[in-house]
């Protein structure tokens, strides 16, 4: 899916959309509760299914929690793979490891930062919902970094394809 929105929009816009779709899925996510989805809105504990007869995921709230599994991985993975094609497009060939390097030392950050500012928001507003939106905080920050701040509109002289002779 990453290289496909890579093709058709653009590193810069594909990672824009994937991580859009990330803070919608999260959303979602969210609104989940063990009684209603939506915030509320839809009641949900009644059992849609038996779940194979263990009582694992049998409300509409369960299943549908579970299935934003499948849109989430999607995003996420697409996301990845945007966020690496974008940095070879943004960086100067002959700096291109100073900018994995950098890139790797990034994805180490957020091993830690994720969790401490999910354990913050929790301890803080005591509701572990609320704390995990904190991962959407950075999402959010990551993509007004992305919209604003990096310029990959077009694709750089030492990745078009030159013509064979």
């Amino acid at each position: 899916v990453g290289g496909w929105l890579d093709g058709w929009l653009g590193p810069k816009r594909a990672l824009i959309a994937e991580l859009s779709a990330i803070l919608v899925i999260l959303t979602i996510q969210l609104s989940i509760t063990p009684d209603a989805l939506f915030f509320g809105l839809v009641p949900a504990s009644a059992e849609v299914w038996t779940g194979f007869g263990t009582g694992l995921f049998t409300s509409l709230a369960d299943v549908v929690y579970f299935l934003m599994i499948v849109p989430a991985a999607i995003s996420i993975v697409a996301c990845i793979s945007s966020s690496r094609y974008m940095l070879v497009h943004i960086s100067p060939p002959e700096r291109i490891g100073e900018f994995f390097g950098f890139y790797a030392m990034a994805g180490s950050v957020t091993v830690w930062l994720g969790p401490l500012v999910v354990g913050i928001m929790t301890a803080a507003f005591d509701d572990q919902r609320i704390g995990f939106s904190g991962i959407g905080l950075l999402f959010v920050f990551g993509l007004l970094g992305v919209a604003f701040f990096v310029k990959a509109d077009k694709t750089p002289e030492h990745l078009k394809a030159s013509p064979r002779a």
